[in-house]
This record gives C-alpha cells, structure tokens and sequence, in this order.
C-alpha cells in the first residue's frame, strides 16, 4: 500500500484501513515516506505487514511497530529518533534503514539474529553495542558517526562495510571478515593499515581517502590484494596520483 494523500500528522490504524481499503490484518506493504507523520498510533493489529517505510518523516519514535512481528523491511531513515527502545521484539527484522536519525546508541539490536542489512549512517554513535551478535549480517553502513573503534570479528557473512567520516586511527581488524569485499574509510584519522589486510583477498572497493597515512611501507600491503579493482588514498600524505592508477587501471 503506497500512501498518496500529501500529509498525514499521525498515521493511525483506521487511516490505514481507509487509504488501503483492506481489512488491516491483509495489509503487507505500507509506503508512508515523506508525509509529514508527527506521530505513530499502535499498528500492531497489521499482522501480516512485512514492510514498512516511514522515512523522511518527523517521528520521535516508533513504538507503534514493535508488535508487528512480521515485519522484514523497516526504514525509518531521516526522522528525529534518539532510540530504538523495544525494536528487538521484531526477530523477522532482515532489514533496518534507521540513518540521519539522533541515535546515539546501538542496545537495541539484541535479538535481532536475522539482520542481514543495518543502515546507521550520520547519527550520534561512538559504541557500538550488540553489533558483533549480528552474524548474519552483510552490509553494515556506520559511516558519519562518532565511532573511535569497532569489533567485527563474529561477522562472518560481512561483505559491504561503510565506516567513513568517523574517528578511526586505525584501519579496523577484518581478518575474521573474509567475504568482505567493499570497504569505505575514508575521511577518519587512520594513520596504520592492519597488515595481515592481505587476508581480505576478496577485496574489490577499498576507499583510505582523506586520512594521515604517510609511509609507504604502510600501504605496501595493499597490492596484495589481487581482487582489488577501485582504490581511493587520495588526500593522505603518502599518496601521489600513481598509487591510484596503478590499482584502477
């Protein structure tokens, strides 16, 4: 169900009913980005609604969904939300778009074991809580955060990795992360690239650019990785315009 009416204050059950002309228990799909909602009535009565885009709204918070156990896709990108609260509750939940929101925290991922998607881009984050017990994870975009330091050992299945513009003094530790094949870490302060990087031989993305890397017995690594097709170091003190050709050619 695609919402068309321009604006909606608060998005309500019998509005639900209305706009869709179902029986709200048959309502799977619901499309309400950019309408305006200031407020979310308790929707859980939509039990078979497995995806649910609330983005580029005005909502504080969302605790209206977390009864609706079927739901898969939640985007509630671009909204005024400072927590996530109960949201664990949505054990379906595969894939979670909560970026350019005002988190400033990650406990609410417990229990979440099927996320295969976490989209947490420009929020307030410096820890990270319960991301490592997300184990099928395969994309996690974290960038535009405060975030210092990162565990990832656990995600295995990790293939797409945003962590730019952050705080990063170090490349992070992805020996465990060997399907990982797109690394974005550009704009943080990295001064040292891991060495056993060559581990990631599945690597095709790597983006270094705008950090204080300056030896180049540092980025030696690098050209381990023979995957690797699309290699930014542009703005770091070792870089010169050759390091990058000679990986994109």
């Amino acid at each position: 169900m695609e919402i068309n009416q321009d604006k909606i204050r608060k998005l309500t059950l019998p509005k639900v009913s209305d706009l869709s002309g179902q029986d709200v228990r048959q309502v799977k799909r619901i499309n309400a980005s950019n309408k305006g909602i200031e407020e979310l009535d308790d929707i859980s009565a939509c039990v078979e609604l497995d995806y649910l885009d609330l983005s580029k709204n005005s909502l504080t918070d969302v605790k209206g969904i977390f009864h609706c156990k079927s739901l898969v896709t939640l985007n509630v990108g671009s909204n005024q939300i400072q927590s996530l609260g109960d949201i664990w509750k949505l054990r379906k939940l595969s894939i979670l778009n909560a970026s350019h929101n005002h988190l400033t925290s990650t406990i609410f991922l417990d229990k979440l074991k099927n996320l295969k998607v976490l989209i947490l881009n420009n929020n307030s984050i410096s820890q990270l809580t319960n991301v490592i017990k997300l184990k099928m994870l395969n994309t996690l975009i974290l960038s535009n955060n405060q975030i210092e330091e990162i565990d990832l050992s656990s995600l295995v299945n990790l293939r797409k990795l945003s962590l730019s513009h952050n705080k990063l003094r170090a490349t992070p530790d992805l020996k465990h992360n060997v399907e990982v094949k797109d690394v974005r870490l550009n704009d943080n302060k990295i001064m040292a690239i891991r060495q056993d990087l060559h581990l990631n031989s599945r690597l095709q993305i790597l983006d270094l650019g705008n950090n204080r890397l300056k030896s180049t017995e540092e980025i030696k690594v690098i050209f381990q990785l023979t995957e690797l097709k699309n290699l930014n170091m542009r703005g770091n003190a070792v870089c010169d315009d050759s390091i990058n050709e000679e990986v994109n050619k």
